[in-house]
């Protein structure tokens, strides 16, 4: 609203002033006429896989200012976006990839934010997005699907500019590579075709198509790629997608004919898409060629797994393969095998693959054994056909000791044999010393169970105060012999929590290393030899001072090596947790003072709490229920040495009924430590009339256990309860005095 007011005035006296002012009020609005335009790139047709920019113009034609645009630009799913640009600056827009329904959603978009135009003012926003790679040949809509303003504005000539239109089409540049591995090759053998397909883009290719005709000479066997069949001599390879800069490889193996002639043979192979365009078409072509070469002769082959270094008590096994390379069958095959070795081994198996016989087939050899195999049928010339003019032999030996083990083969036969140098082959293998270390440790700690200081044996959990014996077990499971075993127990958790007795420290062999066990909180032992499957034990005892805390965890680790290689370290290492528990004999002695008392005579109860181990105790509960009889009573309270008694207080007050403890009188805590005592006193006067006995009980209530929650720690309630009695005379006959004249008088 616009108010405009105006006002009269003159020297000259004005009588009536009210009507020398008046106004008036316009009502602005506003209102613009909005152009909004989308744009669609620079070409109709766009690539698959490429970018593409879309631009959307907002202008105001006026003649008001749009406050606060904005707008929703729907981006086809096909696409991924990639960024924008708002020119002039000043706005900004956001990217979600669910749009809301009311916008337009659901579905990838713009949320784009113009803020205020004013009249004869423009705002363009550029998208970039790029199209997927396999986005399907078609038509591609993007489409501003909504706008606001908080301003009154019209969009008259604009809605037939709101969405564009580009056609998709796929160009694929494929190209294909090949090569032969070997590229020189004998007859007979095979050759293995390494082929590579890359996809340049820009769009992925769809079914794609590969065929490869291999030369007359070299028979097919197989490919690596699960999607090739063969086709009148072909290799023929369809998939279904080849996505924009992947290459996808694989391998095709063919047999070379025995009988073909020496010389160049070449093959080619072409790749093409079925639905894809190719841009460029020299590099659709690929060929190898290959230089086939004539042998025919026996030749000797032979390894042993595992390769290298063999551990002991491992299975050797020799495979000894003897081909016939042409060019005719070979009659008469034999086999010499000899294993020389510095030691002991033993012969486990002697396998063939054709009908042969070998001697021997087992036993136990000492640094020598001669093994003889012939064949009892001719050997084909080696083939297309798997395992065709093959011989196999399979030897497996064992030696539990380490050594060197050296094997020597030799294949003759009746024919004419060409080459004589591949008729002889060598393994050569070293034994090594192979000890599997098992390491355990127990831990069996003194705990008390009973009254009269009755104890038992618990394993992995001990009572403060108590022993606690540790007990290492060494066991080699072989197969060789370990030499200088060494048992490392640290850090053990001494000085503070253990007491270690040094003398007690045990092997069963060898010796350990006790000097600073203290001090370096380790213990060493060298144990010498183990023999396979037996073992050798360390024991110790220690101590666990009476005052560790209950529930404290003693960690101890330990390890055990040797000098001999160990294929399992998982065992050599074991780690014991020991538990301690605060367990006590606590008793409570009672006496009076005088043992029978009067009325208006003084009274006197002493109360003995002691602990007779094994742990210390803190926060033992007192609670004495003083007789109505006693009046005034008073408390006073001593310990030994290392013990500690509070001030009987009052019972605390009960959270819930019904009371857990009487009007007792005394309720006292104390720290008592094994061994030791808390003595509390409690004096009073017994009332005019005490008629009748009458008993002061007092009871102790042990803390309860935090490694056994469910019961307190002292194990004998026997002695936990102590109780004086009082009976006092309660009628008297009075003494009547009389006078006596003298000392001759009757009484």
């Amino acid at each position: 609203d616009l108010e405009n007011d105006a006002v009269v005035s003159s020297d000259i006296y004005d009588p009536d002033n009210s009507n020398n002012r008046d106004y008036v009020i316009v009502n602005v609005s506003t209102s613009s006429d909005v152009f909004l335009k989308k744009g669609c790139g620079w070409e109709e047709e766009v690539l698959a896989g490429e970018p593409i920019q879309y631009d959307i113009l907002v202008r105001n034609d006026g003649p008001s200012t749009v406050h606060n645009f904005e707008l929703w630009d729907l981006l086809p799913d096909d696409v991924a976006f990639l960024s924008y640009e708002m020119l002039p600056s000043g706005g900004e827009c956001f990217y979600t990839p669910q749009l809301p329904p009311m916008h337009g959603g659901p579905g990838q978009g713009l949320h784009c934010f113009l803020g205020d135009v004013a009249p004869d003012d423009s705002r363009v926003v550029y998208v970039r997005v790029r199209i997927d790679p396999d986005a399907p040949e078609g038509p591609l809509t993007n489409t501003v699907t909504d706008w606001a303003a908080e301003s009154n504005v019209s969009l008259e000539g604009s809605s037939a500019n709101l969405y564009c239109d580009n056609y998709v089409v796929n160009h694929a540049d494929l190209s294909i590579r090949k090569t032969a591995n070997p590229w020189k090759v004998f007859a007979g053998e095979q050759v293995m075709y390494e082929v590579s397909v890359t996809n340049y883009g820009p769009a992925n290719a769809y079914d794609v198509l590969i065929t490869d005709t291999l030369p007359s000479e070299v028979e097919f066997e197989l490919s690596t790629d699960p999607d090739f069949y063969p086709v009148d001599g072909d290799v023929v390879c369809e998939w279904n997608m080849l996505g924009v800069g992947q290459t996808r490889s694989f391998q095709i193996f063919g047999r070379v004919d025995p009988a073909a002639e020496p010389g160049t043979v070449s093959n080619r192979a072409w790749v093409e898409s079925l639905t894809a365009y190719d841009p460029v078409e020299y590099n659709d072509y690929a060929s190898a060629p290959i230089l086939i070469q004539g042998r025919a002769d026996l030749k000797v082959q032979k390894f042993g797994k595992p390769d290298g270094l063999v551990r002991a008590g491992d299975e050797l096994t020799y495979t000894i393969i003897v081909d016939n390379l042409g060019t005719g069958y070979a009659h008469n095959v034999t086999l010499d095998d000899v294993l020389e070795s510095d030691g002991s081994f033993d012969l486990l198996e002697v396998t063939s693959n054709r009908e042969a016989l070998c001697d021997p087939v087992t036993g136990t050899f000492e640094n020598e054994m001669f093994l003889s195999c012939a064949l009892t049928d001719t050997l084909e010339v080696k083939g297309p056909t798997p395992g065709s003019g093959r011989w196999m032999i399979t030897v497996v030996v064992q030696a539990n000791e380490p050594q060197d083990i050296n094997n020597v083969a030799y294949v003759a036969g009746s024919d004419y044999d060409p080459d004589l140098s591949n008729n002889e082959a060598m393994a050569e293998h070293e034994i090594t010393a192979v000890a599997d270390l098992e390491l355990t440790k127990e831990a069996w700690g003194q705990m008390l169970v009973g009254c009269e200081g009755e104890t038992e044996l618990w394993l992995n959990e001990v009572a403060a105060g108590g022993t606690v014996t540790y007990t290492l077990t060494v066991s080699n499971t072989g197969p060789s012999t370990a030499e200088n075993v060494v048992v490392l127990d640290e850090p053990l958790p001494f000085p503070d929590l253990l007491e270690i007795d040094v003398q007690s420290i045990t092997p069963s062999q060898g010796n350990c290393q006790t000097a600073n066990i203290v001090q370096q909180r380790r213990l060493s032992c060298n144990l010498g030899t183990i023999l396979p499957e037996e073992s050798a034990t360390v024991t110790f005892v220690a101590h666990v001072p009476s005052w560790v805390a209950d529930y404290t965890v003693l960690v101890n680790d330990a390890q055990a090596y040797s000098d001999m290689f160990d294929n399992n370290n998982g065992n050599d290492v074991v780690s014991n947790q020991t538990v301690v528990s605060r367990v006590a004999d606590l008793q409570v002695d009672k006496t009076q003072d005088p043992e029978i008392s009067l009325p208006y005579w003084d009274i006197t109860y002493s109360i003995t709490v002691t602990n007779l181990g094994l742990s210390d105790v803190e926060g033992v509960f007192i609670s004495d229920t003083i007789p109505a009889q006693v009046l005034n009573p008073t408390w006073t309270c001593c310990a030994s040495d290392d013990g500690l008694c509070d001030i009987p207080c009052e019972p605390p007050t009960c959270p819930v009924e019904p009371c857990p403890w009487p009007e007792i009188g005394l309720f006292a805590q104390a720290d008592i430590p094994a061994g030791e005592w808390v003595i509390y006193t409690v004096e009073g006067t017994l009332d005019w009339w005490p008629c009748g006995p009458f008993t002061n009980t007092v009871e102790l209530i042990p803390p309860q256990s935090l490694v056994h929650p469910e019961v307190d720690i002292d194990p004998c309630d026997e002695n936990n309860v102590a109780e004086a009695v009082n009976d006092p005379f309660c009628h008297f006959e009075p003494l009547v005095l009389k006078a006596y004249p003298g000392p001759d008088s009757p009484p």
